[in-house]
Parts: C-alpha cells; sequence; structure tokens
C-alpha cells in the first residue's frame, strides 16, 4: 500500500511539474509596436515592475512573433538588436543604455558630482540625505555630493530633505547628477530629525548632539515671526529655554560666548535684544539651521560650546518673490529678483514699528510689583532696525557664488524713578546700543576630477557701547550722590577658508581645509572717574583641519579628524584630535559616541562689580601667559525611530579651561582664573499623529566652577547652570486652521548664588499661537494670533538682577521685567 501511494504521489509531481513548464511558455505577437507600450503590457499582466524612459522607447518599435519558455528569455528577445539591455535591481527590471565596449564599462571609474536642490526655484538644500545605492551621503552646506561609481553600475538615488517629498530615481552613471525635490505643501513636516530615518531608507542627523531644525515651520512656533530663530531654539533638549530676555543661549551647560552663531558663515556675537522681540537674524531669510551641541567634527572650530549654523535663502531664480510680515510690534519684508541667468537678488528689512513698549500697559498685564526677589522690575523701551543683502549665482560648469551681508541695529533704554518714602530720590538710567555687521563672499568650484573645493571670504562685526547713572538724593543732604558707569566693546573678525571635500572609495571620502582668523579687540570700563579696564588687543590663528569619514559597513560608520591650531602671537600649537562614530545595533536602534579636543580665543570675560553685579566683554589673549579656552568632551547616545515615533537619548561629560574673570575693588581690579566641569542627559522624544506633530524633552545639566581665588577644591554652581528642564510643544493641522502650544519649566536658578533669596524659584511659561492658511490671487496669506505667557505667570529674570548700592542701607535690587501675557497680532503675505 505505501509503495502505491509513493508511485502515485510521483505520478502527480510529474504531472505538475509538466504542466507548469507548459505554462512557463510565453507567445508574443507584436507588429509596428512601440517599446514602451509593450512593457506596459507586460507589466500589466505578469506583474512585475519596469523602470525606463517612456520618451526614448516610444519612439522604437519592434515586429516580433514568436513563443519564450521564460519571461527573462522574452524581455532579452525583446530588446536584442536594440540600444538597450536589462538590468535587475531589487526585483525592478531596468531598461538602460548599452555600453559601446561591455568591457571598458565593468573597468572604468567616474566620479559623480551631484547637488539637491529646489526643483522650481533653484534654491540649494543643504545637509541634505543621499542615499546611493544603500551608501549614505550627506551633502555640504551647498548642497553638493559626490560618489565613485562605475560605468556598468546603476545608481539608485534617493535625496530628502526637510520640508522636501522625497526625490527617488534610477539612472546609469555619469559626471553630473541634479537632484530637484518638490517641496511640500503641507508646511508642517519633520520638527526636526535626530538619528531617524527621513524616508524608509535615507537617514540623517546621526551624530552625538546634531540636531537639524525645519526652519518652515519656525514662523508657526508660538512668539512671533521676528524672534522666531530664539523660540524654537529654546524648545530643544540641551538648549537652556527657562529664561526670558536671553542674549546668549547656553548649550550643554556653557557659558556666555561659548557658543557660536553663525549666518552665511558670518559670526552673530549677539542674539537677542532685552526686549525678546527681535532675533538678530532674519526668519525670511533663513533656510536651513543646523545645532551642534557639542562633539562635532574637526571642521568646525573656534569654540568650546555648541555652534549654531544658519543658512541664508539664495532666492528664486526663476521668477520674482516677496513676503511681508507685520503684527503690532514690528514689520518685516523680504524681496527675491532674478538677475542675468540663473542669478537672484534677494533683500530683507525689518524694523520695530514703536520706540518702546510703555510700561504703564505692561502692568496691565503682569504684575512688576516688588517681592523677595527684586525691588523694581523694569521693561525697557527698545527699537531695532536691519537690512540684509544677498546675491547668488550658480554658474553653468556648476560653479557657485554668493556675496551676502547685513547690518543690524538694536537700543535698549532703562528708566526709572524710584522713591522709597520722602523725601529720598533714586533715579536710574541705563542706555545700551548693540551694532551688527556682516560681510560673506563664497565660491564654490567643481573641479573636472570630482574634487569640491570652496573659497569663503567673512567679516564679522560688533559695536556695543553702555552708560550707566545712578542718582541718589538721600533727603538729608544738600548734594546729590552720583554714579556714572560708561562700557564700550568692539569685535573687528576677519576669516579666509579654503575648504576640499573628495571621495577616495563608495565607502569613504576625505574633507581638509585652511583657515585663517584675524581677530581686533577693544574694551574699555570707567566707574566715575576711574578707567578700570582699556585695552586693544591683536590675535591672529591658522588652523589646518582634515577628517577622514569612512562607511567600515552597513552598521558602522566613523569620522576620524585632527584640527591643529597656531596662534602667532602666543606662539602655540594646539593638536585637537576628535573622533566620532555610529553603530547600527539592531534595525533602527543606534549607538552614537563622540570624543573630541576643543579650542577658543576670543571669549566672553567677566567682570565682577563691588555690588557683586555681572559684565560680560569680548576679548582676545593680549600676551603669550594670557589664558584661552581649551575643553574636551565626551559623549554618546540611543536613538530608535518607528510607527511614527522618535526616541532620542544622550549624555555628556565636558571640563573647560582657561575661565576669566575679574573682580573691581577701590580703584584697582584682580584676575582670577577658572575652571568648569559639566555634566548633563538629554531626552527627546516625538510623535506624528497623521498631519500632527507632538514632542517632549527631559534635560539635566550639573555645571560647576572653580576660581583661582576660591578655597582648593570647592566648586560652585555656575550662573548657567539648571537642573531640570521639561518642554513640551505641538503642532495641530487642522487645515487651513493650524494651532501650536509649548510649554518650558525650569527647576530654578540655584539659591546657592543669590544672597536675598533662600528657595529655588521655578521658571515655567506657556505659549500658545492659532492662524488660518489661505490662497488669495496666486499669493499665500497668514494671519493669526500669538500669546504669549498664556497663564500670566510671573518668572523671575535671574541674569539679570542688578543690585544698586546705597551706601549704608541695603542695595536696591533692580531686575529686568518678566514676559507678561501679551497678544501679537500678525498678518503675512507671500508671493
Amino acid at each position: 500500500m505505501k509503495i502505491k501511494l509513493k508511485a502515485l504521489f510521483i505520478l502527480l509531481l510529474f504531472s505538475w511539474l509538466t504542466n507548469l513548464n507548459a505554462q512557463e511558455k510565453i507567445a508574443v505577437d507584436y507588429v509596428n509596436m512601440p517599446l514602451n507600450q509593450v512593457f506596459i503590457g507586460l507589466r500589466d499582466s505578469f506583474h512585475i515592475k519596469f523602470s525606463f524612459n517612456d520618451a526614448k522607447l516610444s519612439q522604437h518599435t519592434i515586429t516580433l512573433k514568436k513563443e519564450f519558455v521564460s519571461l527573462d528569455d522574452l524581455l532579452e528577445g525583446i530588446l536584442y538588436g536594440t540600444p538597450w539591455m536589462l538590468e535587475k535591481r531589487d526585483n525592478i527590471y531596468i531598461v538602460v543604455d548599452k555600453p559601446e565596449n561591455l568591457f571598458d564599462a565593468d573597468e572604468r571609474a567616474i566620479l559623480i558630482n551631484g547637488l539637491v536642490a529646489d526643483k522650481f526655484s533653484g534654491e540649494i538644500l543643504p545637509y541634505s540625505t543621499v542615499l546611493i545605492n544603500n551608501e549614505l551621503r550627506v551633502t555640504d552646506f551647498r548642497g553638493r555630493f559626490s560618489y565613485i561609481a562605475y560605468s556598468g553600475d546603476l545608481l539608485h538615488i534617493k535625496a530628502t530633505h526637510l520640508g522636501y517629498y522625497v526625490f527617488d530615481t534610477i539612472i546609469p552613471p555619469r559626471s553630473q547628477v541634479v537632484c530637484g525635490l518638490i517641496p511640500s505643501n503641507m508646511e508642517l513636516g519633520e520638527v526636526m530629525v535626530e538619528g531617524k530615518p527621513v524616508d524608509y531608507a535615507a537617514q540623517a542627523g546621526n551624530e552625538v548632539g546634531e540636531v537639524r531644525l525645519n526652519q518652515k515651520i519656525a514662523g508657526f512656533i508660538p512668539g512671533g515671526l521676528n524672534n522666531s530663530v530664539y523660540n524654537i531654539l529654546r524648545l530643544q533638549p540641551g538648549i537652556k529655554g527657562s529664561v526670558d530676555h536671553n542674549q546668549s543661549l547656553s548649550i550643554w551647560g556653557s557659558a556666555h560666548g561659548q557658543n557660536q552663531t553663525k549666518f552665511d558663515g558670518m559670526t552673530i556675537y549677539n542674539l537677542n535684544s532685552y526686549s525678546d522681540y527681535f532675533n538678530s537674524v532674519n526668519p525670511l531669510l533663513i533656510k536651513d539651521i543646523n545645532i551642534y551641541k557639542g562633539g562635532y567634527g574637526s571642521n568646525q572650530g573656534n569654540r568650546v560650546g555648541g555652534i549654531i549654523e544658519i543658512n541664508g535663502i539664495d532666492g528664486n531664480y526663476n521668477k520674482p518673490g516677496f513676503e511681508l510680515y507685520a503684527d503690532n510690534l514690528s514689520l518685516n519684508a523680504m524681496v527675491s529678483i532674478p538677475m542675468l541667468k540663473r542669478s537672484s537678488l534677494v533683500v530683507g528689512h525689518r524694523r520695530s514699528l514703536f520706540p518702546y513698549f510703555n510700561m504703564d500697559m505692561s502692568r496691565k498685564f503682569g504684575d512688576f510689583y516688588a517681592d523677595d526677589f527684586s525691588d523694581v522690575y523694569v521693561l525697557p523701551e527698545n527699537t531695532f532696525q536691519d537690512l540684509n543683502v544677498k546675491f547668488s549665482s550658480f554658474l553653468n560648469n556648476g560653479d557657485q557664488f554668493f556675496v551676502s551681508g547685513f547690518n543690524s541695529r538694536a537700543t535698549d533704554l532703562f528708566r526709572f524713578d524710584y522713591h522709597q518714602g520722602e523725601p529720598d530720590r533714586l533715579i536710574y538710567n541705563h542706555d545700551q546700543t548693540m551694532r551688527q555687521t556682516g560681510l560673506a563672499a563664497f565660491y564654490g568650484k567643481l573641479w573636472g576630477n570630482g574634487i569640491n573645493s570652496n573659497f569663503k571670504m567673512t567679516y564679522s562685526g560688533y559695536n556695543s557701547h553702555g552708560q550707566k547713572e545712578l542718582t541718589l538724593n538721600p533727603g538729608d543732604f544738600v548734594l546729590n550722590t552720583a554714579v556714572k558707569d560708561d562700557d564700550k566693546n568692539r569685535i573687528d573678525e576677519f576669516g579666509l577658508t579654503i575648504d576640499n571635500r573628495f571621495s577616495l572609495t563608495t565607502q569613504q571620502f576625505v574633507e581638509a581645509g585652511l583657515e585663517l582668523n584675524h581677530y581686533e579687540t577693544t574694551l574699555s570700563y570707567t566707574r566715575g572717574d576711574y578707567p578700570y579696564f582699556n585695552q586693544a588687543n591683536i590675535l591672529d590663528k591658522v588652523s589646518l583641519y582634515a577628517r577622514n569619514n569612512i562607511q567600515a559597513s552597513d552598521r558602522l560608520k566613523m569620522d576620524i579628524g585632527l584640527r591643529l591650531d597656531y596662534a602667532l602671537k602666543l606662539n602655540k600649537m594646539l593638536f585637537q584630535p576628535r573622533l566620532r562614530s555610529s553603530v547600527k545595533l539592531w534595525n533602527d536602534l543606534k549607538l552614537n559616541l563622540t570624543w573630541g579636543v576643543y579650542n577658543q580665543f576670543i571669549s566672553v570675560i567677566s567682570l565682577v562689580d563691588s555690588d557683586d553685579n555681572y559684565h560680560y566683554f569680548w576679548k582676545v589673549p593680549g600676551d603669550s601667559d594670557a589664558p584661552f579656552l581649551q575643553s574636551d568632551v565626551l559623549g554618546g547616545g540611543l536613538s530608535w525611530s518607528g510607527n511614527g515615533f522618535l526616541l532620542n537619548a544622550e549624555g555628556y561629560v565636558r571640563r573647560t579651561e582657561g575661565l576669566e574673570r575679574f573682580k573691581i575693588y577701590q580703584m584697582y581690579s584682580e584676575e582670577s582664573t577658572g575652571l568648569s566641569k559639566s555634566q548633563g542627559l538629554d531626552f527627546f522624544v516625538k510623535k506624528d499623529f497623521g498631519k500632527h506633530t507632538l514632542w517632549f524633552s527631559y534635560s539635566f545639566n550639573d555645571t560647576r566652577e572653580h576660581f583661582s581665588d576660591m578655597p582648593e577644591g570647592e566648586y560652585l554652581p555656575a550662573r548657567n547652570s539648571l537642573k531640570h528642564e521639561y518642554k513640551a510643544a505641538s503642532i495641530l493641522n487642522f487645515k487651513p486652521l493650524y494651532f501650536s502650544l509649548n510649554y518650558v519649566y525650569g527647576s530654578g536658578f540655584n539659591k546657592e548664588l543669590l544672597q536675598n533669596i533662600d528657595k529655588e524659584m521655578p521658571y515655567y511659561r506657556l505659549d500658545a499661537s492659532v492662524y488660518y492658511r489661505m490662497e488669495v490671487l496666486k499669493s499665500k496669506l497668514r494671519f493669526g494670533i500669538n500669546a504669549l505667557n498664556v497663564t500670566n505667570r510671573k518668572n523671575y529674570p535671574y541674569l539679570s538682577q542688578t543690585n544698586l548700592s546705597r551706601g549704608s542701607e541695603p542695595n536696591l535690587i533692580v531686575s529686568n521685567a518678566h514676559q507678561p501675557f501679551f497678544l501679537m497680532f500678525f498678518v503675512d503675505i507671500s508671493y
């Protein structure tokens, strides 16, 4: 019986295989049929995928009547005698041109130079992610990348950029490739990318401390467009956000002056004015924002803290455009004009509408009266204006060129007349004026051998002048007592950078460059009639850097770099080795590590007057014995993404030497040097719900300092240290109506640093916005409301606290007023 069953099984199997073989025969009968229609018919009949040039194949017809034993045999017969051949990749049949010599095609290497740009406007898209045959590339700040391929290969290219649809194509290798990305009309794409696939394969932001922001949504974050850069920065983990009227960001516990903000390569020395309504960079001119919180590569230098790199738009090469934004405090306008061929001119201008924000009006919305923290709260009168101009050109040979410049001026005026029982009277006036100027010229050369070279010259200028006058009428005396402070600080920075980037293999590219910097700083501080400081210093610096980026495998990537700084006047050669690596542990789980040494020569010194008030000045070392900043950073992180979630956790430790502080005494000052130690943790989670986005972050930082005038081994909390911060934000898309909320909570300024409080007072603030979007005569119109400090929470601006001496009486404590509840109505129109 078993034998019969086996024989029956063999008979049925043989019969099935015979029928299967018979079914594989395919009969076709084509008469003068275009090739594109042939492949479309096969696609629909056999449910297979093809990739081909429809226009080319439609011009070629075939006549074929024959039976074929398999589909592959049929496809080979269809293309026999044509100038095309088939390649099969990832179950896709790709029709490509036949090379003239197949042997040579397999051996000849082609160095590909690529560019990622906006398909319609031609706007260059920097730091885009490009995936070529599963090899990851990240474009430079001018949107370029390179890759080595062979003539017999096919290139499967995916290019992605925040706020754009994925560019996905398969092409044969050629010397130049332009990836034209289509902008998303939703405007509410990714908020940031940290170790997260932008789409199913491409990845970006997979290094410790790196964050990329989608500037297209920055204007929709509550707070007003003119301060949108700061508004979105303060919501990121590791960047202190629980403070109002902040003129300098604190990143990973870094102090004032240890971070650098760059716009088109020009240094922005002061990020905000005291009014908190204007950021020093015009948001209408911003294309891309990248944050390097620490542990960055050797191509970045001159700071021991974080770096904010902002790239400006190039304008529309094809048609004119403009944007106008107005609210009840300011006016902002930008115009883009095409010029010549593939060139454009962009002009932007902002200005405050009113010379000040009236104090009496403010008191209707907030409580500014005396409390345990401060005797007087003052909101300064403020004016602001700036002008930006940029000319860009994209040459026919692939070279790029631009000239960018800006000039800004901000004035803050503090005025109050204080009475503490008749006839005592105290009058305090403080005028602060800040000017910033920048100019940058860039030329990007695309060499014939595939090397990308960048030449950039920059000038950055900063000029600050402050005057304080305190007049005291004691009541029992006939004569008044007057104290005057006068401070001036000026910076002139010139830079020249030559950067070269080229591929060695498909898994390895090298970047090397030369950087020259010239700094001139002047500072003076006079109290009364005595000049405590009057310095003018010059420093020249030469830097060489190289980095080797190796994609060792699908799971391991390394960036090994070295930077050399030589300060001429100081006669110091400094070595800065840096190492970064990324390991894919499992699916979308990645481990990122970084270690590096960092130097900084232009830095901020602190001056502490007799009333324990802090003043800050920029300077460079005056002689070989003067201290300069040097830090080492060790960091690591884990990131995971999937199902609309993004999780990222990072930890770091940093040690910084070369801090400089001066204390003022009667007719003399005393210098002390110090070091700081920081440790911290950032945690970030984001979830996309359809068109809506929610994110939450937690940051811990403990930064402590030791100075030479303190007891040995004693460390005190730094003024920029903030133990705990929680942040939450959401963007809700109910097109054409949009809502946005953000909430920031900080655990409070350390009570060890303030004499008049015995507890930490936490900071929390809720902001909201709602806007409506519509199109009118081919123009986009947005209008809405920003609600600042919705709960009217009284927050304490610790870093702006000023002690004013009243002789034998206790000091009078004055602080900048916190941001009260305030409504900003705005309208924005663009074409």
